[in-house]
């Protein structure tokens, strides 16, 4: 006969009594799970330049840590990347969010608005003639008061002027009285510096 000796169910009490670094570590990695998921069986509702290409020439890799920053360089940004290697690819952005691969650096400048995404995911043609690449970045909020800290507002609003780009914002609640975890998306609309950020309901 069965039974449930060294059985242990976790319940939404359990989620409501962790501390807020542990409830951020959940809730990340929720979010990873199910946009890597819809990511995967349907990128092109994410990207639709993905629309014609047969799913076989289609590739999602591990989720990798990035790191992106920016210096002003005159009328230019000066972008910086680096994955949890730490080569940093060095590229020049104008205006129109078009970037110009200009070298390598070792280190990070002094002066920077760092930011490094909560999820970053690359998907790409793998056996395509041409060179398509496209990448998620989202920044995930635990709690129904988690706000932005530091420069990731406006480091997410420069790379948002890049179209390989979809920049998402995700509020995890853990609901205890409905014993369920939601997720709100929101994508970043707005492309203008001068502009406020603007934030648009989004879903899959």
């Amino acid at each position: 006969m069965p039974n449930n000796h060294g059985t242990v169910s976790l319940g939404m009490d359990f989620f409501k009594s962790l501390n807020s670094n542990d409830k951020g570590y959940f809730g990340e990695k929720i979010v990873g799970f199910y946009l890597r998921d819809r990511l995967s069986s349907s990128p092109e509702k994410f990207f639709p330049v993905f629309n014609d290409i047969d799913s076989s020439d289609i590739y999602l890799p591990t989720p990798q840590r990035y790191y992106h920053s920016f210096l002003e360089h005159g009328n230019d940004l000066i972008e910086l990347e680096a994955r949890e290697d730490w080569n940093i690819n060095q590229y020049l952005i104008d205006e129109d969010g078009n970037r110009e691969f200009i070298g390598m650096l070792e280190d990070w400048p002094d002066e920077h608005k760092p930011w490094a995404p909560d999820i970053t995911l690359r998907i790409t043609n793998a056996y395509g003639d041409d060179d398509i690449e496209r990448k998620v970045l989202c920044e995930v909020k635990t709690g129904p008061y988690a706000e932005f800290q530091g420069n990731q507002r406006d480091v997410m609003e420069i790379l948002n002027r890049g179209s390989d780009r979809l920049l998402l914002k995700a509020k995890v609640i853990f609901d205890t009285d409905k014993d369920e975890i939601t997720i709100h998306f929101q994508k970043l609309e707005s492309t203008d510096l001068e502009d406020e950020v603007q934030w648009t309901a989004w879903g899959i």
